[in-house]
């Protein structure tokens, strides 16, 4: 299961860095850095990273057009 945060992050255009459980690889693969659950200095060592050029900047951008393509409401729909 992804969590919530995950796919609000990604439509906001954040970087997103979660816990590698399975299941957000498996939706978001590459657009998202993914930490080993419960390793702290990893976590650290990513959030560190996020304040300069790689990889979640980039990540960033390709999360929130994944969140359009396969998870916002069809255009045509009406609200």
């Amino acid at each position: 299961m992804v969590p919530n945060k995950v796919f609000q992050g990604a439509a906001a255009g954040c970087a997103i860095i979660t816990s590698d459980t399975g299941a957000p690889a498996r939706v978001f693969g590459d657009a998202i850095v993914l930490v080993p659950p419960g390793d702290a200095d990893a976590l650290a060592a990513a959030l560190l990273s996020s304040r300069g050029t790689c990889p979640a900047p980039l990540a960033a951008t390709a999360a929130r057009e994944l969140a359009e393509k396969r998870f916002s409401r069809p255009r045509w729909l009406p609200p």
